[in-house]
Order: C-alpha cells, then sequence, then structure tokens
C-alpha cells in the first residue's frame, strides 16, 4: 500500500515538473528576475557612485583643510624654531661671554698659582738642597770625626804596645824600674783604649816587676804611685795594693838611706 503511494507521488511530480517545463511560465519567471537582476544592478552602480562623489567630496574637502592646517602648522613650527635659533644665539652669547671671563679669571689664577708653585719649588729645592748640604758636611765632619778617633786609637794602640815590647824587654834585661816605667805608659794608654784584657795582663806583670826592685830614688817612687794609683781600676784592687804597699816600702827603705847617710 506504502509503495502505491509513493510511486503515485512520484508520478506526479515528474508531471508536474513536466509540465512546467514545456509551458512558457518558466520563461516569464526568468525573464522576470533578469529585469529585477538589472534594475537591482542600477540602483547598486548608482548608490556606488553616490559614495564615490561623497567620499571624494570629503577627501578633497579634508585634503584642502589639512593642508592648510599643514601650512599653519608649518609657518607655526618656522616661527617656533626661529625664536628658538635666537634665544640659543643668546644663551651661546651669554655662556661665551662668561666662558670669556671665567677664561682671564682662570688665566690670572694659573699665572699667580704658576708663580706661587715655581717660587714653593725653589724654596723646597733650596732647603733640600741646604739640607743635603747639611748632612753632608755633617757626615763629612763624623766621618772626619770617626777617621781622627780611630787614627788616634790606632796610635795610641801602637805606642802601648811598643811600650809593652819595651817592658819585655827591660824585664828580661832585668832592668825592673825601666820596666815598671814602661809598663805604667803601656797601662795608660790600654785604659784609654778600654782594652781591659791586656791592661789586666799589664798590670800583673807590673805587680811581678815592682817586687823584683831592691832600690829607687823617692822622686821615681812618688810619680809610680801617683800613676797607679790613677790608672789601675777598681775591679783590680788586690794588685793595686800589692803594688802600692810595695812601692810604700821601697820609699820608707829609700828615706831610711838618706837619712842614715
Amino acid at each position: 500500500m506504502d509503495s502505491l503511494k509513493i510511486e503515485q507521488v512520484r508520478q506526479v511530480v515528474i508531471d508536474s515538473v513536466e509540465y512546467v517545463r514545456r509551458s512558457d511560465v518558466a520563461a516569464f519567471y526568468a525573464d522576470l528576475v533578469d529585469k529585477q537582476a538589472t534594475q537591482f544592478t542600477i540602483l547598486i552602480s548608482v548608490l556606488c557612485g553616490i559614495i564615490v562623489i561623497v567620499i571624494g567630496a570629503t577627501w578633497w574637502w579634508n585634503y584642502r583643510d589639512a593642508k592648510q592646517q599643514i601650512k599653519d602648522e608649518i609657518e607655526t613650527l618656522k616661527t617656533s624654531l626661529v625664536r628658538m635659533l635666537r634665544l640659543q644665539v643668546r644663551e651661546f652669547e651669554k655662556k661665551q661671554q662668561t666662558f670669556s671671563q671665567q677664561y682671564d679669571s682662570d688665566k690670572i689664577a694659573l699665572e699667580e698659582a704658576t708663580k706661587d708653585n715655581i717660587e714653593k719649588g725653589l724654596k723646597d729645592i733650596e732647603e733640600r738642597l741646604k739640607g743635603q748640604i747639611d748632612s753632608y758636611e755633617e757626615d763629612h765632619n763624623k766621618a772626619i770625626e770617626n777617621l781622627q778617633k780611630n787614627t788616634e786609637s790606632a796610635v795610641k794602640m801602637d805606642r802601648a804596645e811598643l811600650s809593652r815590647l819595651f817592658a819585655l824587654y827591660t824585664t828580661s834585661q832585668k832592668s825592673y824600674k825601666s820596666s815598671i816605667s814602661w809598663l805604667l805608659n803601656a797601662a795608660k794608654l790600654y785604659k784609654e783604649l778600654e782594652e781591659e784584657e791586656i791592661l789586666g795582663h799589664v798590670i800583673k806583670a807590673l805587680r811581678n816587676n815592682v817586687k823584683e826592685v831592691d832600690t829607687i830614688s823617692k822622686e821615681e817612687i812618688d810619680s809610680f804611685i801617683k800613676d797607679v794609683r790613677e790608672t789601675i781600676p777598681p775591679l783590680m784592687q788586690t794588685e793595686k795594693d800589692e803594688i802600692l804597699s810595695k812601692l810604700e816600702e821601697l820609699k820608707e827603705k829609700s828615706e831610711l838611706g838618706k837619712n842614715s847617710n
């Protein structure tokens, strides 16, 4: 039943299409559509033309107004630039004048400072040279003084050694009185030279030689006693007492000999 209905509907549709195809209705509607399309095209073209004219007029008006505005802006900018340039020129002239004044002031200050520095430098050089000369003179004087002291010490040492050698020689010859004189002379020099070790040997030799003396004049004994007291240091007080005791005995002996005569 359903298949029959479908087939009937299908046949009706086919017949309707065939009828429309063969009739002039389709041509009428097609012609009508073409005319409406043409009218719409003309209308759209007119509207587009109006829009183009409006846009062009607007652009031209804006272009003219913008051109005038640009011209005015250029004139304004030109005026501003000229004014700015004049201000800059005036500012530059002021700075140039200030720089010129500052340059003159700095030049004078630099000349004065240079002069002061030169004078100060010369003064410093003079003081430094004076100090160097004084230092050289002081060092030179010290060197001469040290050389003189060393020379004197060397001479004293030579004299002391020579006196000690003569004392040794006279002792070997059993000339004890001469030996005592040379030993005292050597002792004085060694004491001045602060040669304590050698001085000790000389004092011991002096003590031994004094013991060997038998006779001696009172004047020589007084001279020997004075030299012993001035020469022999406190560290050798024992030897000093022995020598003085022996010299005092010789002195008493010498006085007794004179009285007996």
